[in-house]
This record gives structure tokens, sequence and C-alpha cells, in this order.
């Protein structure tokens, strides 16, 4: 949020984030389902950058040692039908 190289970021995901840090002022947030990305095409349309970070915590994993095994298996689960199209930017 402190690079000048950005007029605003806009964070997407499933509940608001509490920022209180540098230029808050220009954090643009906006909710989506993310098991019906479809209904929420517009929420990632006109943005020049994109990241993708999704995770999982450990207690829906169940154990530090199925961590990894969950994040993999979802992985490769989202990487279908709910995976964001370069033409939904």
């Amino acid at each position: 949020m402190s690079d000048a190289g950005f007029a605003h970021v806009t964070v997407v995901g499933r509940r608001e984030i509490d920022y209180q840090g540098p230029n808050k002022e220009e954090l643009r947030q906006k909710g989506v389902d993310f098991e019906n990305l479809e209904a929420s095409r517009r929420a990632f349309k006109g943005h020049q950058v994109a990241l993708c970070l999704l995770g999982t915590t450990r207690a829906d994993a169940g154990s530090a040692d199925m961590l990894p095994r969950l994040r993999r298996e979802r992985g490769q689960t989202h990487r279908g039908k709910n995976r964001v199209e370069s033409n939904m930017l």
C-alpha cells in the first residue's frame, strides 16, 4: 500500500479485512462467493495486476500434517471450474 506505483489496491475476498496501515483510503474491497465466481465476474474487471492468494487453516485441515495435502487437493479442484480466466480481468 505504500508503493506510489499503484493508484489503489482492490482486495477481492470472502469478507472484508481490517486494514489500518498506510494509505488505507486507497484500499477497495469487494466481496465474492468463490463457489460461484461467474456471479462475481465484475469484481475482477478493470485491473492491471492480479495476485491470487488462497489458503486454508490448520483447523480446516484437521492437523498440521494434513495441511499440505489439503492445500494440494483444493488447488487441483480450483484449477477447474473456479479458475479466474484471463478474459475476466
